[in-house]
């Protein structure tokens, strides 16, 4: 952005000033590096999703390929027609930036309430406490990926996990503890699983994962989850704190 400017500021202390065209040039150029630069943050954005806004990549792109055209066109076709300056081209270029504001408040209210939704759809499908699915987006995302497991015809595997003697912690230590312990054991969770299975908090103490994997795998990994949270050494005042955990496991087509 400073660049920018300050190409500007040079561009029309060093030039004549009845050059009128080299200046149009030099600012119709700045700007069209400005538009590439934006279509260049927008493009590394499309891991996001970005694909399905593509006005928001192709407005930059465009508001450069129209602003430099007609400067090339004049400077390599007309370069000593001083009347260039007031030509049907600088009446385009006018209307042109006009149609590139309005356009560029309409693509970021487009992309501000995209990400206002997104933040809502968010927040409705994840448990505050422990930042997993809660039962609503677990379901979900369930139904996606079993579908599409089905479709492969690979199997899955499901799992449901209790916290043992969870109501008992929460009358020992308080409920401040009791949430601690939730999110500690989320963390186990989410630590032994791949990044393409699914987790979510579906109850008070209890929690569900979804694996695209064989029964014999998932009982390994529920093994894994098991003695991960046993050994976890929770120790308060009162001294340490039973951590164990009950997995139901099943799993097919």
């Amino acid at each position: 952005l400073v660049l920018g400017a300050l190409a500007w500021v040079a561009a029309v202390t060093l030039l004549d000033p009845a050059a009128s065209m080299l200046r149009m040039i030099a600012g119709a150029g700045i700007v069209s590096v400005y538009a590439a630069l934006t279509a260049s943050e927008l493009w590394t954005e499309r891991r996001k999703s970005l694909q399905r806004r593509w006005p928001a990549f192709a407005m930059p792109v465009m508001h450069g390929c129209v602003l430099m055209l007609p400067i090339l066109i004049g400077s390599f076709l007309r370069p000593h027609d001083a009347g260039f300056s007031s030509s049907i081209w600088v009446t385009v270029f006018a209307v042109e930036l006009i149609l590139y504001a309005v356009g560029t408040v309409f693509v970021i209210f487009m992309l501000v309430s995209e990400r206002t939704v997104t933040a809502h759809r968010t927040a409705a499908s994840t448990d505050p406490l422990t930042g997993m699915l809660n039962r609503r987006g677990f379901s979900e995302a369930c139904s996606r990926v079993i579908e599409r497991e089905a479709k492969g015809g690979r199997p899955v595997t499901v799992m449901i996990f209790d916290i043992d003697h969870f109501k008992s912690i929460n009358d020992r230590f308080g409920h401040p503890a009791g949430d601690e312990m939730l999110k500690l054991f989320s963390t186990v969770v989410v630590s032994n699983l791949r990044i393409t299975d699914l987790s979510g908090r579906i109850g008070g103490e209890e929690f569900a994962a979804l694996l695209p994997c064989s029964l014999e795998e998932g009982v390994l990994v529920a093994e894994r989850v098991r003695e991960a949270f046993e050994t976890s050494g929770v120790v308060v005042d009162e001294g340490p704190v039973d951590t164990t955990v009950s997995i139901g496991v099943a799993g097919g087509p």
